[in-house]
């Protein structure tokens, strides 16, 4: 089991990129699509659609990047909804800027004889962090399915299969 913040998959196709964004588009302007998003340039986001998305449900951003030989390569990257993930990244920095001036006062108690009590801060931040990491673990595990449902959607339109992932950080039942 890897334990990743936001899942990528590297993949590569033998279709041009000009056809597979053509193949998102349509595939999303099609009335059958289950999920909902938009085909900007080179870029390709799909998520699960309003009525029916819950707190962890997963976006799907694909960046599709022409090769020289006509062939394509699919950089996909699963996250949570866009303001999630930057509540998520803002705590981050948050912890580590708590760890960065509680250091810095603990230095200047120490320095002046005092105990250095503002140490607190490093393990308050580390649980924090772990806190929003385990969140995040179960956010995964929640939205497993939804996940599960972009990643087959993404290599049935891109007309991919098995042997087409270059590389992934996290599992997936289209891996051989």
């Amino acid at each position: 089991m890897r334990l990743v913040l936001r899942p990528t998959r590297h993949l590569a196709s033998t279709l041009p990129a000009d056809e597979l964004l053509a193949r998102f588009e349509a595939m999303l302007n099609s009335h059958d699509c289950p999920c909902e998003g938009n085909v900007l340039g080179s870029h390709v986001t799909l998520k699960i659609r309003d009525a029916e998305r819950r707190f962890w449900s997963p976006w799907l951003n694909i960046e599709i990047e022409p090769r020289p030989d006509n062939t394509s390569i699919l950089h996909a990257r699963f996250s949570p909804h866009p303001n999630i993930w930057t509540m998520v990244a803002l705590s981050y920095i948050a912890m580590a800027v708590v760890i960065m001036i509680g250091g810095c006062f603990a230095l200047s108690q120490w320095w002046i004889k005092q105990p250095p009590t503002a140490l607190w801060s490093f393990p308050f931040a580390l649980l924090v962090s772990a806190a929003l990491f385990i969140a995040s673990q179960i956010g995964q595990k929640l939205a497993s399915d939804e996940m599960d449902m972009l990643d087959r959607l993404m290599h049935e339109t891109a007309g991919l299969d098995a042997g087409m992932i270059l590389a992934s950080s996290a599992p997936s039942a289209h891996e051989g």
